[in-house]
């Protein structure tokens, strides 16, 4: 294996990467595909479009059983279990995330969107069903 001589931090733009890289020897240079990331104007959570994310994926799925233990003020507290699924997304210019629906086993649903918002939710989840292969 070879020794790096020097460390590039990453992610870098792909013209940051060709300026840090100017007069290597390119057989020798190896990056992870993610080293080098699209150049993207900013936008604001209003103007996400289902266009616009790079990608939503489903990281997983499972089942949690109710527990007891002490809430944030210190009292005992049941913390209902259920079902979830955990999304993670990601729009150039905005940013990335994780997004979890839960159905609890009292029968309510909860959606964590790390306070995006229902429209961000509907948004992503029609990116998700618009790149989906349906059968």
């Amino acid at each position: 294996m070879t020794k790096l001589k020097k460390k590039i931090p990453a992610p870098l733009t792909e013209e940051q990467l060709k300026e840090k890289l100017q007069g290597a020897d390119p057989y020798k240079v190896i990056l992870p595909a993610h080293s080098a990331m699209p150049k993207a104007e900013k936008i604001s959570k209003d103007e996400v479009t289902e266009e616009k994310f790079s990608f939503v994926t489903v990281s997983s799925v499972g089942f949690n059983e109710d527990q007891t233990g002490i809430d944030g003020t210190g009292k005992e507290h049941n913390f209902p279990g259920g079902m979830f699924v955990y999304f993670n997304w990601s729009v150039p210019g905005f940013g990335f995330g994780e997004l979890t629906i839960k159905k609890q086993s009292d029968g309510k649903v909860v959606i964590d969107s790390e306070g995006l918002g229902k429209d961000f939710v509907k948004t992503m989840l029609c990116s998700l069903v618009d790149e989906a292969e349906v059968k």
